[in-house]
């Protein structure tokens, strides 16, 4: 497709054209558009392959042609793919693509601090992530990622957790969050 706007012109009913000229949503308003969501989010691809994020996001592999741009072919496969989670998964791909996600904050590194089993973590600043951009920092013992402490709101590009024990090693991973969404993880850290 050309367009985002050739493309619903040519893919969706005329009562549902408006809505679907209207990229800042996919959720369709009308009940006789929910039928047209499918449509919708292929124009909304305008022809790009967002495949390989959906996939790492882990939408169900039925619905990952809709992120290469395609229609579903079923009831039952559109059905699952327009849950609100699904949908949200192939949302998130479009606009991180259009570079309103923050990307992944880079050069990751944890450095131990003393012998009080406090460790600096810093990272490079994320692209992409105005307005108001935080972080979220991810740490867990290795063998035991059942239980992830998570710290939110960070507002600098680095901070110092104080609270891991001297004796066990950990793995740390940053990501980066605005009001459009979050970034992928960064590399992690041991």
């Amino acid at each position: 497709w050309q367009n985002i706007s050739h493309c619903c012109e040519n893919s969706v009913g005329k009562e549902c054209l408006d809505q679907c000229l209207n990229t800042q949503t996919a959720h369709p308003q009308q009940t006789t558009c929910i039928l047209e969501a499918s449509n919708m989010l292929a124009c909304y691809a305008d022809g790009k392959d967002y495949m390989p994020c959906c996939k790492e996001r882990g939408l169900p592999s039925t619905c990952i042609p809709i992120c290469g741009g395609r229609t579903l072919t079923t009831d039952i496969t559109m059905a699952t793919c327009m849950s609100y989670a699904h949908r949200e998964i192939v949302l998130s791909c479009y606009i991180q693509r259009k570079g309103l996600i923050p990307s992944t904050p880079g050069n990751f590194g944890a450095m131990l601090v003393g012998t009080e089993g406090s460790v600096k973590l810093q990272w490079s600043p994320s692209g992409n992530c105005l307005p108001l951009c935080t972080y979220g920092v991810h740490y867990w013992q290795v063998g035991d990622d059942s239980s992830i402490t998570s710290i939110y709101n960070i507002t600098d590009n680095f901070i110092t957790v104080s609270n891991v024990v001297h004796d066990y090693t950990y793995t740390f991973m940053v990501t980066a969050h605005n009001k459009y969404g979050s970034s992928s993880p960064s590399a992690r850290q041991t």
